[in-house]
């Protein structure tokens, strides 16, 4: 967690921030605010985690090593994260995109099963994310599954964004996520939101001090 720059007492403040965002439509860039931030108005804890981005409601690190598959999930583990499930289009190509900034060909993500027989979709159902989650979403390139007797992780290429299994003994990178949290403090905002925040407070007092010229 970052250093909390607005705290407890400043609950004017937040709901200042929170209305100038979310309500008068100032433009994120303005106030140096990513979407996920404006929309939030909260501390996203995987923020300073090397290669790490937000998309929604989870956070996502791509490593720098190629590793094993299960090697990966113990670095996840310590991270306190997960190799990735994916469950909508617009997550997988977030994820694949993370992926190509990143300069990354082909990662594990947290998928896991065996195609005895038949290959590509006869085997869709043998799959299963590692963190629990169901399979709501597919990815799958034409004809993936392939036929194998042993276990095998989904990987994804960034060229395409689609889906293979592999073994789980290449020496690959990968991605894990967790879900963010969100809070109310500490609220972590750009310098720049603070300065806008400050100043439309300082317009405020001026104003409420005129009012009480005017009444008395």
């Amino acid at each position: 967690m970052g250093q909390c720059l607005l705290c407890t007492g400043e609950n004017m403040f937040r709901k200042l921030i929170a209305a100038v965002v979310l309500v008068s439509g100032v433009g994120f860039a303005t106030l140096g605010l990513t979407s996920n931030q404006a929309q939030a108005i909260s501390a996203v804890e995987c923020q300073g985690i090397n290669l790490s981005s937000v998309y929604s409601d989870k956070c996502y690190v791509a490593s720098s090593s190629s590793l094993t598959f299960g090697d990966h999930a113990s670095v996840a583990t310590t991270l306190g994260m997960s190799l990735t499930s994916i469950h909508s289009f617009g997550e997988n190509s977030f994820v694949q995109n993370l992926l190509s900034a990143n300069g990354i060909d082909s990662a594990y993500l947290g998928g896991l099963g065996v195609c005895s027989f038949g290959g590509g979709s006869a085997c869709y159902a043998n799959f299963g994310w590692e963190d629990g989650s169901p399979m709501d979403y597919i990815n799958w390139a034409n004809g993936m599954p392939h036929t194998s007797s042993f276990l095998t992780a989904i990987v994804m290429t960034s060229s395409e964004g689609e889906w293979d299994a592999q073994s789980l003994s290449h020496n690959i990178r990968a991605v894990y996520s967790t879900d963010i949290t969100i809070s109310a403090d500490p609220l972590l905002l750009p310098p720049s939101a603070i300065l806008f925040g400050t100043a439309l407070l300082g317009l405020g007092a001026v104003s409420r001090r005129r009012r009480k010229r005017l009444n008395s």
